[in-house]
């Protein structure tokens, strides 16, 4: 910047009439460095060279392109407030002059610090990437548990800082680019970052003719970016879903054959729930254009001749006839996948005109294309020849044959090599010797014959010319894992030209291997040493054409990272329960795309682990029975193998069941990994988290715990939901309304993909069913219809009910008529709260034992308080729980499920012993 200042012939000090002569003067100023609008001044002092302040003098002041005036006190100093955004700034610091003193300046750095720093973020759509912004005082310490402000996308959001000054926002939005804005609260300071949040699933419009080859198609990717293969996607196009599989690079496709028209397509990562929408365009009919060009072959080629068929959208038609006239003859053919169809013909030596037609249909247009082809004659001749490695001005050889694959004799051949074309004529062999006089290097030459009356043949070789004939050892290898068959290489050299076909004597820990050289002048030895450093020795012993060398080099033998493979499942499965045997493999992290090998009983599988290192087996089809099950890891360049076995058994019975009720509102806290190790293999997951979270989310959570081998059921509530309302009204009739209504809720739940089970809860009246006639009949007749619509749906669904756990009273004050309701359910679940019923755990064998002894059909799971009382909702201890849940198992219990999730301690079911 330059500072203009115009001075009048009053000047600014004391001492106007001074006639002697200028006196110097001295500015003293410093840089500094502050924090945002901390008040922190710069300042300067004006003395003369006797450092005697000068008092009532102007100092101008020049950042930021703006000029402030200040006048020096009493001790000669002078200062602004410096309010800048945060940055760096020169500063410069003028004093004009007066008739006493002369004109100075002084130049500082003024650097202000932010009090809010944050970075760009870039994250996949919902993914665990969030947004952090620290907080600083205007002294630089730390906001701690300070309410800060973030605006994005037009929303402000309240959050709090931790005892760092960090606070976050977490970032839910949809696909797109964002700013988002900090606020510190101290200093009113803003700061902002661009947030991009990519997406999970992509599409295109689509334009189209009616039912031609082109599709829609999406890409699915995890919460990575890592695409998805081999995972559904959900599509919703005229109003119908559909369900596709996406291939192994995550592509999934919708074949579009609607009628001419405009339509929204939506696409659903299921994994994610984000939703990508597109528009698809069908055309009705188009107009199509034939091309082609004019050709020219010689006589006895393989003469293809091509037309292209597009549409008005320039796309190529596939499946179309083209027809083809040259004079009197007609050829047809149907075009590829790009519109091109292919005539190969086998023309004798003259002009022909060509013309190729598309007849119209229904769809496409008619359209012609014109062409012509001329063929030449002419006699055919080979030519012969190699690859070669040679010294300079050294003959190179190759073969001439005629039309009767004879020797051709003294017939001129030409070599075309670098910027020179050679020329030498064939001996009585057909042989052809030419003095190849360029300097050294790699050459790509041409070899061609051009004799009158013959047919213009060529050929290539790659010539290799060496200058001088030292050789070079070159070790290429220094480091290889430890165990999965890595290979050393090095590579033989002469005159700076690879080596092929000679022995070289590669020495490792004392030991000679003879190994031979390939076309690229490699030699290469399998490393089956343990993991350390060794010296390994080259040597090359040369011949009568190549001198000898050798060399030496250092190999380092790492180890290669230990990893565990995982059954997340368990060990008996009831057939066809939609179930699969689930494998993860693990090292300092889950391992993707990896290929893993289970064997089960007499079949093998090979699969690659997915985005959670998992592979999923499906075992639908095994009959009932015991299976071995041996499953392994080969390992790879990084991660060593690993490998297992177990038991596998498969029953038309319920196999046993452990788990727990969880509440809506905690369907994101479980640890499905943790849960599933400790042989967890059911959720009985409240219904309203359809409500709070949506289908597709409640799906995908669903999806991810199958994966662990654990089955979810739906629990809903029948009769009660804050108030009771009757199955059955006092009249004696049956409450419709609600019947249905829960029925329809049932068969809903069924169809959720993944599901598999609905429970009934409240199933009974509370506590009055006396004063109904018909209490146990309508609660009878809704299991009965609800069991029949959900088997409907998913004849693989599940039904229970939790039940009270009075055998001499719950018919008379619930309404539940057990004999009844055993005969239609696959499983009861008495709730055997001993807490609430002042009991001990012999209560719970015995009345777990008579649920067993009465039931008509029904397995029988306790359903067991992980608390103390509904007044006393401590936690009981590990062993205590796990005491109950073996009790309930010797009664002849088939399953132990806590109530709930939240408020219980987590056993280890695998330490049950089964009845």
């Amino acid at each position: 910047m330059v500072l203009v200042l115009f001075l009048s012939m009053s000047l600014v000090c004391a001492d106007e009439n001074s006639t002697s002569t200028l006196e110097d003067v001295n500015i003293d100023a410093n840089d500094i460095s502050m924090y945002y609008k901390n008040g922190t001044r710069l300042s300067a002092e004006l003395n003369d060279l006797n450092d005697n302040p000068l008092p009532d003098c102007d100092l101008v002041f020049s950042i930021n392109n703006q000029n402030y005036t200040r006048t020096t006190n009493d001790d000669g100093k002078a200062s602004i407030a410096i309010n800048l955004i945060p940055g760096k700034y020169l500063a410069n610091i003028y004093f004009l002059g007066n008739n006493q003193y002369s004109p100075s300046n002084k130049s500082v750095n003024v650097n202000v610090l932010p009090t809010i720093s944050g970075n760009d973020l870039v994250k996949y759509y919902k993914n665990d990437s969030q947004y952090f912004a620290t907080f600083l005082g205007s002294d630089g310490e730390v906001l701690d548990n300070e309410e800060v402000t973030f605006n994005i996308n037009g929303v402000f959001y309240t959050r709090h800082t931790n005892q760092n000054g960090v606070a976050k926002l977490n970032i839910n939005l949809n696909s797109g680019n964002y700013i988002l804005t900090a606020y510190n609260p101290r200093d009113g300071f803003s700061f902002s970052n661009y947030i991009r949040v990519l997406s999970t699933i992509n599409g295109s419009n689509l334009n189209k003719i009616y039912r031609d080859s082109h599709q829609y198609w999406v890409t699915v990717r995890d919460y990575s970016g890592n695409r998805m293969g081999f995972t559904n996607v959900e599509f919703n196009v005229n109003g119908v879903f559909y369900t596709r599989l996406a291939d192994k690079n995550g592509n999934a496709k919708l074949n579009i054959n609607l009628p001419a028209g405009k339509y929204i397509i939506t696409a659903n990562n299921l994994l994610t729930g984000e939703l990508t929408s597109n528009t698809i365009v069908v055309n009705a009919n188009s107009e199509t254009k034939l091309t082609t060009q004019n050709y020219v072959f010689q006589q006895n080629d393989d003469d293809t001749i091509k037309a292209r068929l597009t549409n008005k959208l320039n796309y190529g038609v596939s499946g179309e006839t083209i027809d083809l006239v040259i004079g009197n003859n007609k050829y047809s053919t149907v075009t590829d996948d790009d519109g091109v169809a292919c005539f190969n013909l086998n023309l004798k030596q003259g002009n022909y005109s060509l013309t190729f037609t598309h007849d119209a249909n229904s769809v496409y247009g008619a359209s012609s294309a014109k062409s012509t082809v001329e063929t030449y004659g002419g006699i055919k001749v080979k030519i012969v020849c190699e690859d070669a490695l040679i010294l300079m001005n050294n003959d190179y050889e190759i073969k001439l044959y005629d039309k009767n694959n004879k020797e051709f004799a003294n017939q001129t051949v030409y070599m075309g090599i670098g910027s020179k074309v050679l020329s030498a004529v064939t001996d009585d062999n057909g042989v052809a010797k030419f003095n190849v006089d360029v300097s050294g290097g790699i050459y790509n030459a041409r070899i061609f014959y051009n004799g009158t009356g013959y047919k213009f043949t060529s050929n290539f070789s790659k010539i290799s010319v060496i200058e001088n004939t030292k050789t070079l050892i070159v070790p290429m290898t220094f480091q290889v894992n430890e165990g999965c068959g890595d290979q050393l290489f090095a590579c033989l050299y002469v005159d700076s030209i690879v080596l092929p076909n000679e022995k070289v004597i590669i020495e490792i820990n004392g030991v000679n291997y003879t190994r031979e050289t390939n076309e690229n002048g490699l030699v290469n030895i399998t490393i089956n040493l343990n993991a350390g450093k060794y010296s390994i020795k080259y040597y090359y012993a040369g011949n009568d054409e190549f001198l000898p060398c050798s060399n030496s080099s250092i190999l380092t033998v790492n180890s290669r990272v230990k990893t565990t493979l995982t059954v997340l499942t368990g060990s008996t499965f009831h057939k066809n329960s939609g179930i699969t045997y689930n494998l993860e493999l693990k090292a300092d992290k889950v391992l993707p795309n990896r290929e893993i090998t289970v064997k089960i009983g007499s079949k093998t599988y090979n699969q690659k682990t997915d985005s959670d290192g998992v592979v999923h087996i499906d075992i639908d089809d095994y009959a009932e029975g015991s299976y071995d099950v041996q499953y392994s890891f080969a390992g790879d360049k990084t991660y060593a193998p690993s490998s297992g076995s177990a038991k596998l058994a498969i029953t038309s019975q319920i196999a046993y069941g452990y788990g727990y009720w969880v509440l809506y509102s905690n369907m994101y806290d479980l640890n499905l990994a943790s849960l599933a190790s400790q042989g967890t293999q059911h959720i009985f997951l409240h219904s309203y988290a359809f409500t709070a979270y949506g289908e597709s989310s409640v799906a995908s959570r669903i999806r991810q715990a199958n994966n662990y081998g654990i089955k979810v059921h739906i629990w809903m509530q029948i009769a009660y939901d804050g108030g009771w309302h009757g199955i059955s009204n006092k009249d004696g009739t049956y409450n419709y309304d609600l019947i249905n209504s829960k029925v329809n809720q049932a068969k809903y739940y069924a169809s959720v993909a993944g599901v598999s089970g609905v429970h009934f809860d409240y199933l009974r009246f509370g506590g009055t069913a006396y004063n109904f006639p018909k209490a146990a009949e309508s609660i009878n007749y809704f299991v009965k219809t609800a069991v029949d619509a959900v088997k409907s749906i998913n004849p693989n669904c599940l039904v229970s009910a939790a039940l009270m756990p009075e055998p001499n009273n719950m018919l008379y004050y619930d309404g539940q008529d057990y004999s009844t309701l055993t005969k239609y359910l696959d499983f009861v679940l008495p709730m055997i709260y001993k807490g609430n019923y002042n009991q001990g755990t012999a209560w719970i064998k015995s009345t777990t034992k008579w649920f067993v002894d009465n039931s008509n059909g029904a397995q029988v799971w306790s359903g067991l308080q992980a608390y103390r009382s509904d007044d006393d909702i401590t936690r009981l201890s590990v062993s205590e729980l796990t005491g109950d849940a073996q009790a309930s198992l010797d009664g002849g219990a088939r399953g132990v499920v806590m109530f709930r999730w939240g408020v219980t301690n987590f056993i280890n079911f695998n330490s049950l012993k089964m009845s």
